[in-house]
């Protein structure tokens, strides 16, 4: 009930860890087990079958807003957006594109930004992009 509505539009925000949403989504874990505030946080959201949050806004950047701005056409809006936002990283420009440069270089998946244009970012990522 409360994960869709903290992480509505995940995709476009800044994919940076955040605290206050950890917070919001750990007390609604412990509102639900009826446990105290002190109680450990990684007993209380492995009871609950959940993950950080973090992992669920990062990947839904990478893998379901991403992915899908590779695959579109080029007449598409979104895709036009994401060119430009490309070229401003290219020109040194700090912006959504590099974040998401950063975050695939980080996690060992550099080979999906070069080669963004060929088909073997299928490869690298395997999970369903469509």
């Amino acid at each position: 009930m409360v994960k869709p509505v903290i992480c509505y539009g995940s995709q476009v925000w800044e994919f940076q860890y955040n605290n206050t949403i950890e917070v919001v989504h750990n007390f609604f874990c412990k509102q639900i087990l009826h446990v105290r505030k002190t109680t450990n946080t990684c007993m209380v959201l492995g009871e609950c079958g959940r993950l950080l949050l973090c992992i669920t806004y990062t990947t839904n950047c990478i893998l379901r807003y991403w992915c899908k701005l590779l695959w579109m056409h080029q007449h598409r809006y979104p895709r036009k957006c994401f060119l430009m936002l490309k070229s401003f990283d290219d020109a040194g420009r700090t912006c959504w594109a590099t974040q998401v440069k950063h975050l695939l270089f980080e996690y060992g998946f550099g080979l999906g930004w070069i080669s963004q244009d060929a088909v073997s970012h299928v490869n690298i990522i395997k999970y369903d992009c469509t």
